[in-house]
């Protein structure tokens, strides 16, 4: 992938991955996938996306996203542990590399914001919840702006939350 510059690196194309990609492409945005599943990695690629077929916890695969010239780095995978070595791989080569993370506990968001530079880290039991919230306020009357008010207070108010 000759010539990527300031491209996101994706980590994953399941159900979180997939949206995100949705998203970027829908405002062209550059990107690279990284999958591990060869049949995910074969079905992103039929979806006309740029994949990289490997684990990207292994430094060779990552390298070939171009991570030393990427702008933000987007880790989807369910697992943490494996989040954090690719997180590390890439912080060796860029090291002021933005990162948005799915994390599932309080424990990974207050260690995110130690380690610094993550810019968001979000725990999908939460964000289900306030989106229902969202949705109940604005059905029983509550302007949409006051609602998203609220679930910005909610949001704000939740341990470890780590968002720049």
């Amino acid at each position: 992938m000759p010539g990527l510059q300031g491209h996101a690196i994706l980590v994953g194309y399941g159900r979180v991955g997939s949206t995100i990609a949705a998203a970027l492409r829908r405002h062209n945005l550059p990107l690279v996938l990284v999958e591990e599943d060869r049949h995910v990695a074969d079905r992103a690629r039929a979806d006309a996306l740029p994949v990289i077929w490997g684990d990207a916890a292994r430094e060779e695969v990552l390298q070939a996203a171009r991570p030393r010239q990427a702008r933000l780095l987007i880790l989807a995978l369910p697992g943490a542990y494996e989040a954090r070595q690719v997180m590390a791989l890439v912080r060796a080569v860029n090291p002021t590399i933005e990162v948005a993370v799915r994390t599932h506990d309080d424990d990974e968001i207050a260690w995110l914001r130690q380690e610094g530079g993550v810019g968001l880290a979000v725990m999908g039991e939460r964000e289900v919840a306030l989106g229902m919230a969202d949705f109940a306020l604005q059905r029983l009357g509550v302007p949409a702006s006051t609602a998203q008010a609220t679930v910005d207070v909610l949001r704000a108010r939740m341990p470890g939350e780590a968002a720049a």
